[in-house]
């Protein structure tokens, strides 16, 4: 049976890391390592982990708690602490969409060729709508999300871990671009992962867009007219439409 290792971080996530570890710990899947790091919360984060620990004693539980350099620092920790030979990661706030996805994705024998499944991922809105993102990581390198992944960690060992460096936010976009043979990677139909709308990625925003252009471009998967015509399209959007005034127009539509 394959060995899956599920990973959590977390920094002062007392509002939602239970639900995240509620959706790993009830798994149907057997053989779950789960990877749990802390990074050195002060609030109530820790000690609801411990509690949820002490109430699965049956479960494979690794937990740290300890100050970290970043998002990207605290995931490479823990990718180091895991033994399994697939990684899925699954931070503070993001679910599995049902208790038997990882049985489901795993249920028949994956191909020794592949070494990255991904699929189409829910995304639970600060609104309570729920909507289904769709996900070509094959195509392009910035059109994935990392909670819909699961891949095996010895691509680490092939392709290093994920960059840290100040105001990078997209090292799981690089590390997965870095992968040459795009026919690695295999689309499954089982939707993996429900993602929660307010995250780093959320709240990076403009400044993510602006670094996906760039990782789009120099792993040749746009043109740089078309990276020209993106970057214009969403200037021009901010200036017409600043955010508050498209909070505003979505609410009265919602009204409607």
């Amino acid at each position: 049976m394959y060995k899956i290792s599920v990973i959590t971080i977390c920094y002062n996530a007392e509002k939602v890391i239970e639900r995240t570890m509620l959706s790993v710990l009830n798994q149907t899947f057997g053989n779950i390592e789960y990877v749990v790091l802390d990074g050195g919360s002060n609030d109530a984060t820790v000690d609801i982990v411990k509690k949820i620990i002490s109430t699965y004693p049956q479960r494979n539980i690794v937990f740290k708690s300890e100050p970290d350099d970043g998002i990207y620092d605290a995931m490479n920790k823990a990718i180091k602490m895991a033994s399994g030979e697939w990684l899925s990661i699954m931070n503070a706030g993001d679910i599995y969409t049902s208790n038997d996805v990882l049985e489901r994705v795993f249920q028949i024998a994956i191909p020794q060729s592949k070494t990255v499944l991904y699929s189409d991922n829910y995304m639970s809105l600060l609104d309570g709508r729920r909507v289904l993102v769709s996900n070509h990581l094959e195509k392009r390198v910035d059109s994935f999300n990392h909670q819909s992944i699961v891949y095996k960690r010895s691509l680490h060992s092939e392709y290093g871990y994920y960059v840290h460096l100040n105001k990078l936010i997209i090292s799981d976009t690089l590390f997965f671009a870095s992968i040459p043979d795009r026919q690695k990677m295999k689309i499954h139909d089982v939707v993996i992962a429900d993602y929660a709308e307010g995250g780093a990625s959320c709240k990076a925003g403009y400044s993510i867009f602006k670094q996906n252009l760039c990782a789009e471009y120099i792993y040749k998967d746009s043109s740089f007219f078309h990276i020209f015509v993106a970057y214009y399209k969403r200037r021009i959007k901010e200036v017409l439409f600043p955010k508050k005034v498209r909070q505003c127009i979505k609410h009265l539509l919602k009204k409607v």
